[in-house]
């Protein structure tokens, strides 16, 4: 038997969660497209380390697009698309 987040905390603290992990990745994404801006506008930081950087943040913003989307794929269930394309995002 599986043990669901709803098993122990109110309907108040999912939603608290799911709020603070929405605004913690849209602060990520905004930082993410500030290092895509500065990659991208700045020869300065297109050394080999900063490219690993642009890289990784690439991999974030993805995973961040995923924590968007929250429990909406978990309700949709798992064989909707929205559920697929979260694990797929979160896998890459």
């Amino acid at each position: 038997m599986a043990i669901s987040p709803s098993d122990f905390l109110t309907k108040g603290q999912l939603s608290a969660l799911e709020a603070v992990e929405r605004t913690m990745s849209v602060i990520s994404l905004l930082a993410t497209i500030f290092i895509f801006g500065t990659f991208v506008t700045f020869d300065f930081f297109r050394k080999p380390r900063n490219r690993l950087v642009f890289w990784a943040s690439l991999g974030n913003a993805m995973t961040n697009i995923a924590t968007l989307i929250s429990t909406s794929g978990f309700v949709a269930g798992p064989s909707s698309a929205l559920c697929q394309f979260q694990g797929f995002l979160i896998q890459m």
